[in-house]
Formats: structure tokens, sequence, C-alpha cells
């Protein structure tokens, strides 16, 4: 299907910095998809395998991932078919990247190995430090230590005898890392230590505090407190991430489809359909997050469209939430009410319809992850779902006609210690 062609630009990019070039870039997508479906459409394979190339970090990030992965392996196709093997091989180390944050690792490893393969013949040694860093990476991922450390060990000689220190300093990191899962400490230390350096003398201050912050780690296990606190208080100043918000100036936030990284503001994309607003899981939120959503809805009704999912963290909050009386405002709102624990954010249950927009409260929004691959999951504050699911459509909350709820913490918050009690002594009779 043609991609529609966004507003055209009428002057040269101000790409002054990284954040410009982003802006820029995503601005500009439905251009470059355009143009991209253009150069397939009238046979122009050698465009085709650039643009999807200078495409690859946005699609990475912001995803479809499915609309990734489908471009990138046509970007393989058309490079094979040219005889084009260095392409061939660059196009199959991106594809192995977006396949691998989708959860496909047999098809990652797939795609990378034989990257790896074409570097090799080709004599690239630049392409087989990078696809056996992410080989490293992966294998490390799977739980293949020995596998992990064998491919980050050539990587990091690969980069050596390429003076890319960039390179080397990222995978001794990674090479640290999987000493320090296997219990080799001194070996985990030595690499971070290494990469440390590298870091330093580059003036990366991020990758300072990445490899601090591991080697607080490695000296925590090994009980060497002293040297632990060191690093522990030193990345926040190296990585000179200390800002000063204005509190005043903060907005409402989404993450759309299909990445955790893939925010901008509710107010940018208000007024479009939704079917679902789920609120809870194991991982977020707390009491407070429930009872504002509570507060919301009170004495109101759900969007005859919408699914109002609640799931409580647990049996204290939901305990809590009922001798409080927020439990009950979300049922007479038109919320559905479903186990405690983890349920929708894994999967299970819940499952959004193809297609159609899922506001959640969850941490993450990959594709698939909701129990349907073709969801469109979008992250969302407890406000955010809460009001969404009474308007029909993705709302900010500020625009709702009511003062803001201000929830205060339990006074004597209820602890089922009975229960508690309970399994210990049966555990200890039966065990």
């Amino acid at each position: 299907m043609p991609v529609p062609a966004g507003p055209a630009s009428t002057h040269e990019p101000d790409l002054a910095d990284a954040d410009a070039a982003w802006t820029w870039l995503r601005t500009e997508r439905p251009n470059l998809l355009a143009a991209l479906n253009h150069t397939g459409v009238h046979a122009q394979p050698d465009r085709t395998i650039v643009l999807t190339a200078g495409l690859a970090t946005l699609l990475r990030t912001d995803g479809t991932w499915s609309q990734a992965i489908t471009l990138h392996t046509v970007a393989v196709a058309i490079a094979r078919d040219l005889g084009d093997r260095t392409h061939q091989a660059h196009a199959l180390i991106q594809l192995g990247e977006v396949r691998g944050a989708t959860g496909d690792y047999p098809g990652a490893e797939r795609d990378l190995h034989e990257a790896l393969n074409l570097f090799r013949d080709l004599g690239v040694r630049r392409g087989q430090a990078q696809a056996l860093t992410l080989l490293g990476h992966r294998h490390g991922l799977a739980g293949d230590y020995p596998g992990a450390q064998r491919d980050l060990h050539e990587a990091v000689a690969l980069y050596r005898g390429l003076d890319d220190r960039r390179g080397q300093s990222h995978a001794l990191t990674l090479l640290g890392q999987e000493r320090g899962l296997t219990g080799d400490y001194p070996g985990a230390a030595r690499d971070l230590q290494e990469a440390l350096g590298l870091c330093r003398g580059r003036g990366d201050r991020h990758g300072q505090a990445y490899c601090l912050v591991d080697l607080a780690h490695v000296w925590q296990a090994t009980g060497d407190y002293r040297v632990l606190y060191a690093p522990c208080t030193k990345p926040w100043t190296c990585a000179g991430i200390c800002e000063e918000i204005d509190l005043s100036r903060l907005e409402p936030l989404i993450a759309m489809p299909s990445s955790p990284g893939n925010v901008v503001p509710v107010r940018e994309v208000a007024g479009q359909e939704i079917h679902q607003a789920y609120v809870g899981s194991s991982a977020n939120p707390g009491y407070r997050d429930f009872a504002v959503a509570a507060e919301i809805v009170k004495g109101k009704r759900i969007h005859d469209r919408v699914s109002f999912d609640i799931n409580p963290t647990s049996r204290q909050i939901l305990e809590n939430l009922v001798r409080d009386g927020h439990l009950l405002n979300l049922i007479h709102a038109g919320g559905r009410i479903h186990q405690a624990g983890c349920n929708g954010c894994i999967g299970m249950g819940q499952a959004p319809a193809t297609d159609k927009i899922s506001l959640r409260t969850v941490p993450r929004n990959f594709p698939g992850r909701s129990g349907n691959r073709e969801d469109k999951v979008c992250l969302v504050s407890p406000e955010t779902a809460a009001a969404s699911a009474l308007t029909g459509v993705i709302t900010d909350p500020r625009d709702l006609d009511m003062a803001y709820p201000r929830i205060p913490d339990p006074d004597q918050p209820m602890l089922n210690y009975q229960m508690l009690f309970h399994r210990f002594r049966s555990k200890r009779q039966h065990g």
C-alpha cells in the first residue's frame, strides 16, 4: 500500500545537534517513507537500500517494528539479488537487531550469523566486530554465557586492532557484565576498568556512568564495600545528569506504539478513538494510582465502547481500595475488576482488540506483549487512562471539568498478617 506523503518541507533543516536531528527525522518520517515507497514502485534498488539503512535507527527506536522488519527484509533481498554483499550484511545487522527487540531470538541469531559470515568473507573487520558484539549480547540474554564471552572477546580484539575506542569500550562493558554473571569478578572488574578508562579518554560521560555502576555491582558482590562506595557516588557527577525541572511546565505524556521510547505529549494525539483503558498489573501502580483513577470516574459512566480494566497490583492493595470505597467507585462507573497480579501486562488475559488503541499504565508496549501481535498499546498515566475511558478518545486529563484529585496515603494501611502467618504455618507443617 502506498504511503501518503506528509507536508513538504520548505526550508533546509537546522540540525545543530542530535535532538534537532531527531526532531527533523520524526517530522519528515512520512515523506521519507513515501520516498522509500517510490523507489520500490519505480525499481530503484540502490536508493531503496540506502533509504532503508538511513531509517534503521528511527524504525528501531520508534517502531512500528513490524514495519521495520518488512523494510529490512526487503533491503536484504534486494541487496542479495544485486550481489551487493556489503549492503546485504549491513541490512542483516539491522534486521537482526529489530528481531531481537521483538523477542524473535532465533531469527535474530540467524540474521546476525549470516551477517558475520558475509563480513568475514569480505574481510570487513568493523562489520565483524559489530555482528559479534550483538551476538554476544544476544547469547548473554539467552543464558549462554560462554558463547557470549567468546563472541565479545573476539569483538574486543577486532575493535582494538581498528583502534575503535568507542566500539571497544562498548564490547568491554558487555564482556564485564557477562563475566560478573558467571562469578568471574576479577575478570569483570578488569574489563570494566579498561572500558572506564576508554570512556574517560573519549570524554564519554554516560559511558563512564554505566561502567562505574557495573563496577559497583562487582564490588558489592565481592563484599568490598570500601571500594563500592566510591564508584556509587560518582556516576551522577561524571554523567552530568543533574538538571533543574520546572514542575509548572510538566504535562501528561504518552508512549505511542510500539516502544516505551516513542513518547509525545498527550495533547498532540488527543482525540484518537480508544477501545480499552487498563490500570494496574504487578509492575505498576500502587494504591494512589488506583485511587486517583477511582476519584476521576466517581459518579460518572465509562464510554460504551471502552473496556475499563482494573488489575490490582496485590491483594493488600485490593483490600485497602475496598475499605476506602475506591473499588466501589471503579465498579459503579463500569470498571471490570480482574485478579491481582501481572495479568494483562504480559498477555495473561485482557488482550486488546486487533489494531485498536489500548491505553495501559504498564511499563512496556512492545508488539505482541499484550497477547496480540497486531496490538496498538499506548503507555499512559492512570489519570490519562481514566479520563480517556470516560470520553472514549485519548484525553488530556487537564481538559476534564473537575479539580485534580488529591489522594493522601492511608493513615493505617491494611496488612493481612493472618493470611501471611497461616501460609507460613502451613509450609512449616507440610514442609
